[in-house]
């Protein structure tokens, strides 16, 4: 019997030292998150609203299309706690889960606004007529009942308009 415990013992302390490290640092512009899988940033960009970038390896500058003009970054925090880090802004929460690295996006009152769909980020290089790309996915859990309206963007570079 004694021998049995030992070895529960054993294996336990093992899982538990498996655990994917998740390192974490903020800085001026945001939160830099270091997941198993790859580099995650969270950027608060208003007080109700954030941009995310998800990056494997070195994040290589590109062109901005998006945000183009300059903003003042509006106050946040940011804690880590249990299974989660969160980023705390004026009128919304994001979590970012340790464990999958899923990300959920709160109103400041609880109510989940978006939540990732566990296993769905997907991050390819690939390439276009030679030139080098990836090929990006990912899901989130929607209501049976919503529905989503927008301009979209195929990820060849192209527009959907």
């Amino acid at each position: 019997m004694r021998k049995i415990q030992i070895i529960v013992i054993f294996m336990l302390v093992s899982l538990l030292g498996c655990q994917p490290k998740v390192k974490y640092e903020k800085v001026t512009e945001g939160v830099n998150i270091t997941l198993p899988d790859g580099a995650l940033s969270i950027y608060p960009v208003a007080d109700n609203a954030v941009r995310v970038k998800f990056f494997e390896g070195e994040e290589e500058p590109v062109t901005e299309f998006v945000i183009t003009s300059e903003y003042k970054v509006p106050e946040f925090d940011v804690s880590g706690y249990g299974k989660h880090i969160r980023v705390s802004l004026k009128n919304m929460y994001v979590d970012v889960n340790r464990k999958t690295g899923n990300l959920t996006y709160f109103e400041n009152t609880g109510k989940v606004i978006l939540r990732e769909k566990a296993g769905s980020r997907v991050l390819k290089p690939d390439s276009v007529m030679g030139e080098p790309c990836y090929f990006v996915e990912q899901s989130f859990e929607s209501p049976a009942d919503e529905a989503i309206f927008g301009l979209g963007q195929f990820q060849d570079g192209n527009y959907n308009l």
